[in-house]
C-alpha cells in the first residue's frame, strides 16, 4: 500500500509539473480564494484521493463504472460549457471506453477493473476535473468535481475515519465501507449498485444545477447544495449503522455536557461544606434546597417516612407530566431514631442527566445510601 501511494503521488507532482495545478479556488459571487504555495499540495491531495476513493468503491460489480461514467459525463459538460476542448476530447473517449466496457462489467461481471482500472480511472478524472476548472471564474471549480465525485470521496472519509477511530492501519481493507453495509442491511448486490449510481446522479444533477444557475445565485445554492450533501451524509451514516461514528458522537457529547457536570460537582462540594453545620433538619433542607435551584433543580430536601409517603401519594394522584421525584432512604443518624429519605424533584430539564450531584448529596448524608 505506501509503495503504491507513492508512486500515485510520484503522478500528481508530475500533474503539477505540467502545469495543471489548484492555483485558485472561486466562490462565484463570493469571489477568489488564492491557493498560493499550497496549490501543489492541494493538487496532489486531490489528485492521490480521488484516484484512492476509485479504488476503494470498486467492491461491486458495476458499481465503480457506474459511478464513472456519471462523474465523467458531469465534467464533461463543464468543459462544454466553458469551452475546454482537451478535457472534453478526453472526457468522450472515457465516457465511451466506460459504457463500452461496463456492458460487461454489469452483474454477473465477467471482466473486471481491477486495481488498475479503477485508480487510472480515479487518476484520469481527477485531473480532468482540475483541467476543466482551470478556464472557469465561478464556484464551478469547488461544486463540479465534489458533487461529481462525492460518493467515492465520501466512502473513502468514511473508511479513514472508521479506521482510525478503531485503532485500525488506515492502508488494511474491512468490509464496512458503503456498499458492505448495504449488503447488510439486506440489499441484493444489484439493488446495492443501482442505489449508489443513483445517488451519484443526484449529486452530479446539484452540481449541473450550480453550473448553469444565473451568477449572482451560484453562492446561494451551492451553500444549499452543501447543506443537502451533508444531511444526506449524516442520514446515511446512522441508516447504515456505523458504530464507530455512534461512539464518536456520544463522546462528544460528553464533552460538551462536561461544564455541565463539573458545575453540578462544584455546586454539591460547596453544599457539603454547608451541611456539616447544619443542626436542624431545617437548616440542612436550607442548604439543599439553595444548591438545588442553583443547577436547576426544583427542590431537594430531608423529610420523614411519612412525609416521603404522602409526596409519592400525591404524585400517583396528579396527571402524568415531566415533573418527577427520587426519593432515596436514610437512616436517623443524629438526628434521631426516625427514618428520613433524601428528596429530589425537578421539571424534567435533568431527565438522565444527574452525573455526580444527586449521589454527592446523598453520600454526604448517609455513606450507605444507594
Amino acid at each position: 500500500a505506501l509503495t503504491k501511494l507513492m508512486v500515485e503521488c510520484a503522478a500528481a507532482v508530475l500533474v503539477c509539473l505540467l502545469g495543471l495545478e489548484i492555483d485558485v479556488v472561486s466562490l462565484g459571487p463570493a469571489g477568489t480564494i488564492a491557493t498560493g504555495h499550497l496549490a501543489i499540495p492541494i493538487t496532489v491531495l486531490w489528485i492521490v484521493g480521488v484516484t484512492n476513493a476509485f479504488n476503494l468503491v470498486d467492491g461491486l460489480d458495476g458499481l465503480a463504472t457506474g459511478i464513472a461514467v456519471v462523474a465523467s459525463a458531469t465534467v464533461l459538460a463543464a468543459s462544454l460549457m466553458f469551452g475546454n476542448v482537451a478535457v472534453v476530447i478526453g472526457c468522450v473517449a472515457l465516457l465511451g471506453s466506460l459504457i463500452g466496457f461496463g456492458r460487461y462489467n454489469l452483474p454477473p461481471a465477467r471482466i473486471f477493473l481491477g486495481d488498475s482500472g479503477s485508480l487510472f480511472i480515479g487518476f484520469f478524472l481527477a485531473v480532468l476535473s482540475v483541467h476543466s476548472s482551470i478556464k472557469s471564474t465561478t464556484v464551478v471549480l469547488v461544486m463540479v468535481p465534489l458533487c461529481a465525485l462525492a460518493i467515492p470521496l465520501i466512502d473513502m472519509s468514511l473508511a479513514i475515519i472508521r479506521r482510525w477511530l478503531r485503532g485500525s492501519p488506515i492502508f488494511v481493507a474491512d468490509a464496512r465501507h458503503i456498499h458492505h453495509r448495504l449488503l447488510a442491511r439486506g440489499l441484493k448486490p444489484r439493488t446495492a449498485t443501482v442505489v449508489l449510481i443513483v445517488a451519484s446522479s443526484v449529486f452530479a444533477l446539484l452540481a449541473m444545477s450550480v453550473l448553469f444557475a444565473p451568477h449572482q445565485a451560484q453562492l446561494q445554492i451551492g451553500l444549499l447544495g452543501g447543506l443537502v450533501v451533508i444531511t444526506i451524509a449524516v442520514s446515511g451514516i446512522r441508516q447504515l449503522k456505523y458504530d464507530e461514528f455512534a461512539e464518536a458522537a456520544s463522546a462528544v457529547s460528553d464533552v460538551l455536557r462536561s461544564r455541565r457536570v463539573v458545575n453540578e460537582l462544584i455546586q454539591a462540594r460547596e453544599a457539603t461544606e454547608r451541611i456539616v453545620d447544619a443542626k436542624t433538619i431545617e437548616q440542612l433542607n436550607g442548604v439543599l434546597h439553595e444548591s438545588a435551584v442553583a443547577i436547576g433543580l426544583q427542590n431537594i430536601e430531608v423529610v420523614t417516612a411519612n412525609v416521603a409517603l404522602d409526596i409519592a401519594h400525591y404524585n400517583a394522584s396528579v396527571p402524568l407530566g415531566r415533573t418527577w421525584t427520587f426519593h432515596c432512604p436514610v437512616s436517623g443518624g443524629t438526628m434521631g431514631s426516625a427514618d428520613y429519605f433524601l428528596t429530589i424533584t425537578g421539571d424534567g430539564r435533568h431527565e438522565g442527566s444527574l452525573y455526580g450531584a444527586a449521589k454527592m448529596y446523598a453520600t454526604t448524608i448517609e455513606p450507605n445510601c444507594p
